[in-house]
């Protein structure tokens, strides 16, 4: 199985290689704590996304880390205020970056039960949807479930940290759009994860 595994990892790798994007980076921001639940499975999916050699970096937590986050070409940032979407965008753009930024609740930064704000920006374009998870087939699960859970049980973090992925993969501008970046972080996840 071990073997298995390396092969996909050595083939996943040379795709990332072969496409000429090895040399990507991606800011990831998130307004929760590293130590929270949401900022464990966020650390995870930047593992994951780590290992195929695009260089990611996650902050969390204050002001200061999030103008840290500022400083690279592709910025993820999830924010615990609508209205912060828009603004946040508009600032990362007038510094040349490009990427994604993401209200889904004040929890995990992404609602698996509602609709969720993503604006994508890249040179001056902007374009702004609402996005419910469902649509990518992943389960709808309260909000307030998401707080009381732990790693150990049940599947919700796997699905956390896929959706995670498949943000970062869009936010790279690596897919076409959000869903094949979703279903590019599930095959991303089966190949990586432990």
């Amino acid at each position: 199985m071990d073997d298995y595994r390396d092969l996909l990892r050595a083939e996943f790798l040379d795709a990332v290689r072969s496409s000429g994007k090895s040399g990507l980076a991606l800011s990831v921001y998130g307004f929760f704590e590293k130590e929270s639940f949401s900022g464990k499975c966020l650390s995870e999916a930047v593992r994951l996304l780590s290992e195929t050699g695009i260089s990611v970096r996650f902050f969390s937590g204050n002001r200061d880390e999030l103008k840290k986050s500022l400083c690279g070409e592709n910025l993820l940032a999830f924010v615990d205020y609508p209205e912060k979407t828009g603004r946040l965008a508009m600032a990362a753009d007038a510094l040349s970056l490009s990427g994604v930024v993401v209200y889904g609740n004040k929890i995990s930064g992404v609602s698996m039960e509602r609709e969720n704000i993503v604006t994508h920006f890249r040179r001056g374009i902007f374009h702004s949807d609402y996005v419910k998870m469902s649509r990518f087939a992943f389960p709808e699960i309260r909000d307030e479930e998401l707080q009381s859970l732990s790693a150990k049980e049940s599947m919700i973090p796997v699905q956390l940290v896929v959706i995670y992925l498949g943000l970062m993969l869009y936010a790279l501008g690596k897919e076409g759009g959000l869903l094949p970046s979703m279903d590019a972080a599930r095959a991303l996840y089966n190949r990586f994860s432990e």
